[in-house]
């Protein structure tokens, strides 16, 4: 399979998700066909499981859902949700609700069992747009660091100019500083 984020297509009225199997020759999967919306695929660090976001209930939430056939699938948020990451670990499942940036619990094995989400914290940071399933923010390996885009004036984000700012050689910089 695919590292990374599966490709995320479609039949022109709905959003189905698919895997690109790679051995023995590239064969592309589908892994959700439904009449709704499937978007923002996330694979679990061991593969085994895809988070995912839906408007199958009417308004989105996040699943998963096991990439064993015939395997389950579980409803992680409890009132709407996009923009799922699986944490580095796969103990934990972080998801956007409006502003919110959402945490919950996920164990997989030997049963599956999912925490009640909590708020972790709100703020104005770029979501994805129009529903794209693309992700407005990622996780640090050790869960305890986001990088998100803050929105800034109404101007500056109605003509499409968001400053950006990239630090690079960040640890040599501090060596330096010491």
């Amino acid at each position: 399979m695919v590292a990374g984020r599966p490709y995320a297509g479609g039949n022109g009225s709905n959003r189905d998700l698919w895997v690109l199997e790679l051995a023995p020759r590239p064969t592309p999967r589908p892994v959700l066909v439904t009449p709704f919306n499937g978007r923002s695929p996330f694979f679990s660090p061991d593969g085994e499981w895809l988070a995912y976001t839906s408007d199958e209930t009417g308004r989105d939430e996040i699943y998963i859902r096991s990439l064993t056939p015939g395997g389950g699938r579980y409803v992680v948020s409890t009132d709407g949700g996009t923009e799922p990451i699986w944490s580095a670990n796969g103990r934990e499942m972080f998801y956007r609700n409006g502003d919110a940036v959402m945490s919950a619990a996920v164990q997989m094995a030997p049963t599956v069992s999912i925490g009640v989400p909590r708020m972790m914290f709100n703020g104005p940071y770029a979501r994805e747009s129009g529903g794209s399933g693309s992700l407005g923010y990622d996780v640090t390996r050790d869960g305890q660091r986001f990088l998100m885009i803050k929105q800034g004036n109404a101007e500056r984000e109605a003509s499409g100019s968001v400053p950006i700012n990239v630090i690079t050689g960040l640890q040599n910089r501090l060596r330096a500083a010491r």
